[in-house]
């Protein structure tokens, strides 16, 4: 169901012993607007002695909001480099995956449960060697992140090198 208030209400109404289900669009693009942007602006603001680093991320937008299926080559790299270099972000993307695929769980105990064997989640969208081999990345188990795999500090040398890259295109 779309997450109109109106809608909800209407059916709370009519259909009080219903359940309430939004759709997976209606989800995301609210955690995009609510939660990514905010973290993106909050960043984008602290980063205004950085300017490199402040266009990369004010930039950044429908990089991080785009499915990592879509991306092309070029901004992969990008988010990769973006991703790297900002933890706060990181947490969010990692985060907006998370919330995607608990879309696809159709019981509550299913998304406590970890992923079947051979599945990297839910760093396979960040990082292509997350996605072909977890321990690459310093996964102990499947279906789980700790905060070791978030980057605790920018990484300069990268985020200027995509700063670069970004603004010779």
């Amino acid at each position: 169901m779309d997450m109109n208030a109106d809608y909800e209400l209407e059916v709370r109404r009519h259909l009080p012993q219903a359940a309430i289900v939004f759709d997976l669009f209606h989800v995301m693009a609210k955690y995009g607007r609510e939660v990514i942007d905010r973290v993106r602006v909050d960043r984008a603001n602290e980063l205004r002695t950085n300017r490199p680093q402040r266009r990369l991320v004010k930039s950044a937008r429908w990089l991080l909001l785009k499915s990592h299926h879509r991306l092309r080559p070029e901004e992969d790299v990008q988010l990769e480099d973006l991703l790297a270099a900002d933890r706060p972000l990181f947490i969010v993307y990692l985060l907006r995956d998370a919330l995607r695929e608990l879309w696809h769980h159709r019981h509550p105990g299913d998304a406590a449960r970890p992923g079947p064997a051979g599945t990297a989640r839910p760093c396979a969208a960040v990082s292509h060697r997350c996605a072909s081999s977890p321990s690459a990345c310093g996964h102990t188990s499947r279906g789980s992140w700790s905060t070791a795999d978030i980057p605790s500090a920018p990484t300069s040398s990268r985020a200027s090198t995509t700063a670069s890259r970004s603004s010779s295109e």
